[in-house]
């Protein structure tokens, strides 16, 4: 799988936020706050089921042991935002800010604020995050540094992000600093500033907080991949997976079975990929995937190719299956089953972004047009003429403009092919200097026909020159200047390579006809 190809995984479900400890200086916050902190659903399982949880949560909100009590709001908080009640939630987590001393009152505050950032209520949560970056506890103001961080970045302003970044590092302190380096590694390397970012997940990675360091290890690899130093990726990945911190560990899996790959060793890649198929990570399964469906491409194994990328396709991110499905409809389309091509791409449809469906549009037009559905092909690509952008919309109208003269309307074929030359991309340019000839060859127009068939030949373009040559044979033949045609025809023959296929048949057939009317004269 090429890099562009490559999705973006989610980080860890801590990344810096709820699953983040607060500090290590007080057992009894250790205790309260994140790590230590009992789920949800080991606390319903304890008391058998919901309601008693409940009950007894509500009983412990009352305990005049304030850890107790603010960790028993902060449950139902939780509770009864998963049953739907937003309201009673933030009532829950608000009275745990205003309970017992400084220091657990600002570690709830907290939580109060990665709530309502989820609940999307971002001033509200940036409020209680600037009340603690400010004035809160060494414990908790660097966190709170990194959530105003992320808001700044979100809000454009990169040097505003950098500089609570900076300050939540040089804090010291042991699971927000991490972060920090992290936040500032995915800053720095979507600025472009390869280096900076690679130091500086180096550094997060260098820390004792493993949740963080998993996570910049994975995504120092996915970068160096992307640069293709495929060596320095294995090291990261490697080092990622002897953490062993689920679901990043499954990830770097399947991305070092890629490396492995690439790097000439198959037998390791389909182990490393193996490993991440049997995961039960879905982003890993999926994606190791993918690739063994690549390796089975490369070697040959269609069938089996095409097994894995169904198996992807089913993936529950969006992004990975619309990857399987595209090659699924490409390798159809390849093997010319249309029926096929045209079911996988009806369905990219339905998964892709904004340019995938666009390509899948494209691609049912072309599929029409094979299968002799010309109106619905030039309707397909009308529309993409008139609502596409970049290259899939110059294609189009190449395609488009090419159907017109073939199909008898060379006015309109020329002013599509004429619009596709004011355009900034050469793919086709020397065909459509052929059609352009021909369009004017139709129109009677000997002269600019001559000239365009010239200027496909000039360009060295084999299939576009040989079919300016046979436009000359034609034109010649037309004219009673059969020895003409026959140097226009032998020159194809002559071609390095010879004919192309498409022209074969129609030249020895061409020369066969000038031989035949030689013969009756």
């Amino acid at each position: 799988m090429s890099p562009q190809e490559s999705p973006r995984p989610n980080a860890d479900a801590t990344d810096g936020g709820a699953g983040v400890p607060l500090g290590r200086t007080d057992p009894a916050l250790r205790r309260l706050l994140f790590r230590a902190f009992p789920s949800l659903d080991a606390v319903i399982a304890r008391h058998g089921g919901v309601q008693a949880a409940r009950a007894a949560l509500v009983r412990t909100a009352r305990s005049r042991v304030k850890v107790r009590a603010v960790r028993a709001m902060l449950l139902m908080g939780e509770l009864d935002r998963r049953e739907g009640d937003i309201e009673a939630a933030r009532s829950w987590l608000r009275r745990a800010s205003d309970t017992g001393p400084a220091l657990i009152r600002q570690a709830a505050a907290y939580r109060l604020g990665l709530f309502e950032e989820g609940q999307g209520r971002v001033e509200a949560a940036e409020g209680l995050y600037r009340e603690l970056a400010a004035e809160g506890h060494a414990a908790v103001a660097p966190l709170a540094r990194n959530a105003l961080g992320r808001f700044a970045e979100s809000a454009g302003d990169d040097f505003a992000a950098l500089d609570e970044w900076m300050a939540a590092a040089e804090s010291g302190h042991p699971e927000a600093a991490p972060w920090a380096f992290l936040y500032m590694a995915r800053l720095m390397n979507r600025r472009g500033e390869r280096r900076s970012a690679l130091n500086l997940w180096d550094r997060a990675a260098c820390l004792e907080e493993r949740g963080c360091a998993a996570v910049a290890l994975f995504e120092a690899g996915r970068a160096l991949y992307a640069w293709k130093d495929h060596r320095q990726a294995r090291k990261r990945f490697t080092r990622c997976i002897d953490l062993g911190v689920p679901p990043t560990v499954f990830r770097a899996q399947a991305y070092l079975g890629q490396v492995e790959y690439l790097l000439g060793d198959p037998v390791a890649a389909r182990e490393r990929l193996m490993s991440a198929v049997e995961s039960g990570d879905g982003f890993a399964r999926a994606h190791a995937q993918l690739t063994l469906g690549h390796m089975d491409s490369d070697q040959g194994r269609v069938v089996e190719a095409s097994r894995w990328h169904e198996r992807a396709a089913e993936s529950e991110d969006l992004t990975l299956a619309a990857i399987a499905v595209t090659r699924l409809a490409v390798s159809a389309r390849e093997r010319a089953a249309y029926g096929e091509a045209r079911r996988w791409y009806s369905r990219l449809l339905d998964l892709g972004d904004a340019e995938q469906r666009n390509i899948a549009r494209f691609n049912l037009a072309f599929v029409d047009a094979q299968e002799g559905d010309r109106r619905s092909a030039r309707e397909g690509y009308a529309r993409l003429v008139e609502t596409g952008d970049g290259g899939l919309r110059a294609n189009a109208m190449f395609h488009l403009g090419q159907m017109a003269v073939v199909d008898g309307e060379p006015e309109e074929g020329r002013r599509l092919l004429e619009r596709y030359l004011k355009l900034d991309v050469s793919e086709h340019r020397p065909s459509v200097l052929y059609w352009l000839g021909d369009a004017a060859e139709q129109l009677g127009e000997s002269d600019e026909a001559v000239a365009f068939y010239d200027r496909a030949i000039a360009t060295g373009d084999a299939l576009a020159a040989q079919k300016a040559m046979f436009g000359h044979a034609r034109m010649a033949n037309a004219n009673g200047e059969f020895a003409s045609a026959r140097t226009w025809l032998s020159r194809i023959l002559d071609f390095d390579g010879g004919a192309h296929p498409e022209l074969a048949s129609r030249v020895h057939a061409a020369l066969d006809d000038l031989d035949g009317d030689a013969g009756h004269e």
